[in-house]
């Protein structure tokens, strides 16, 4: 069986949020984009009003090192309990 092209990373509250990462991840070498993007359509729209998130996603090869690297992109407000 195929493995998948782009595996979604994670999802962000934000369209900036999101492509902060993306941008984070592509400096770093890694290739990686959203699922949003200015304009949005009705879908987006509609997806951001029930709650969903933007989606960050990058080859299945690359998950385990990006995943690193999000966690360095984490400040202190980020952690659980704070």
């Amino acid at each position: 069986m195929n493995e998948p092209e782009f595996v979604v990373l994670q999802e962000a509250a934000t369209q900036f949020h999101a492509e902060f990462i993306a941008g984070a991840l592509k400096n770093a070498g890694i290739e990686a984009h959203t699922d949003g993007g200015p304009p949005p359509d009705e879908f987006q729209i509609a997806q951001r009003i029930l709650g969903q998130g933007v989606r960050i996603f990058v080859r299945p090869a690359d998950v385990e090192e990006a995943l690193k690297i999000v966690e360095t992109l984490r400040g202190p407000e980020d952690e659980p309990g704070q």
